[in-house]
C-alpha cells in the first residue's frame, strides 16, 4: 500500500495586492486589475516596481476598488489587451487559485 503526497503547485504565487478598477473598456480604461507593489526589479529612482495584472476569474464580491487582497495566482501565458496605445503588448493576465480580504 502506498502513499501519494499532496504536492503543492510550483507555479502558484501568494503576496498581497490591491483590486483597483481602471475605467470603462469603452473608455480606454482595462477594468479591473490586480496591482501588486515590488514584483520584479528595484529601480533607484522609482522604488520598488509596480505591476498591474488582469484576472480572468476575479469574483464579484472581490470587484472593490482598492480593497486589500491576499492572492494566490498562477502566471498565464497570455495578455490582456486595453486602450488605444499603439505596439501595446498587453498586460500579464493571472488565474485566480486563492483570494482572500486583507
Amino acid at each position: 500500500m502506498g502513499f501519494t503526497a499532496c504536492k503543492k503547485d510550483k507555479n502558484v504565487l501568494t503576496t498581497e495586492a490591491t483590486v483597483v478598477y481602471t475605467g470603462s473598456i469603452a473608455l480606454d480604461g482595462c477594468e479591473w486589475l490586480i496591482y501588486v507593489e515590488g514584483v520584479g526589479p528595484y529601480d533607484n529612482q522609482t522604488g520598488p516596481s509596480r505591476t498591474y495584472y488582469n484576472v480572468v476569474n476575479l469574483p464579484e464580491r472581490y470587484k472593490q476598488n482598492n480593497l486589500k487582497v491576499v492572492i494566490s495566482y498562477k502566471l498565464l501565458s497570455s495578455r490582456y489587451h486595453c486602450g488605444m496605445i499603439a505596439n501595446d503588448p498587453g498586460i500579464e493576465q493571472i488565474e485566480v487559485k486563492e483570494i482572500n480580504k486583507k
